[in-house]
């Protein structure tokens, strides 16, 4: 391994917290994968691609949330971390950084459900948007991203089951969303 390898590679000092051991089970710490996949040089096909490749290992990554928070946290502003981009980081920061507008009291909860897939997705290309983050409360109830998806673009809960048919894990593009026919004995929209 170069000297360029061993800095580029996600250390672990001994002076971390419990709480940092996250690091050791990353998938990217592997020797599996060369380290320099996570710090894409430039924003050429080559780099594009690269990072495009760091990110698919992230996604089946256990600590990809703690690896996230971390990024977010020290704003670290190079390479690929908790299946994100530094671009990607960079626009949730500047989403975060923006002075909010005062609520009227009379939001719908259609409104509430377009706020918040306006805030946590991000395009993903190919036509396909995926939800960075978990379930949802919007006004009181918890919502799946595809219920809050369904719910921002129809204005109503669902009344069945969800299904992507485009067929891509965590796609939440509105027209990718179809409806099963009720489980519940509600009709299904």
């Amino acid at each position: 391994m170069t000297a360029l390898h061993t800095t580029l590679k996600p250390q672990v000092p001994d002076t971390i917290e419990h709480s940092d051991r996250w690091r050791e089970q990353a998938r990217c710490a592997s020797d599996r994968y060369d380290p320099e996949q996570w710090f894409p040089v430039g924003d050429n096909l080559l780099a594009q691609q690269q990072a495009e490749e760091a990110v698919a290992v992230c996604r089946a990554c256990p600590v990809r949330t703690a690896c996230l928070d971390w990024a977010m946290t020290s704003r670290e502003d190079t390479g690929v971390w908790g299946g994100l981009t530094k671009k990607e980081r960079a626009a949730i920061r500047r989403r975060k950084q923006r002075t909010p507008v005062p609520v009227p009291a009379t939001r719908t909860v259609q409104q509430l459900a377009r706020d918040a897939y306006d805030t946590y997705t991000v395009d993903v290309g190919g036509g396909h948007r995926e939800w960075r983050g978990g379930p949802i409360r919007i006004d009181g109830v918890m919502h799946s991203p595809k219920q809050a998806t369904w719910v921002a673009v129809r204005g109503a809960r669902p009344t069945g089951a969800l299904i992507t048919q485009c067929g891509r894990r965590g796609c939440v593009t509105p027209d990718h969303q179809h409806q099963t026919r009720s489980t519940n004995g509600r009709k299904a929209a």
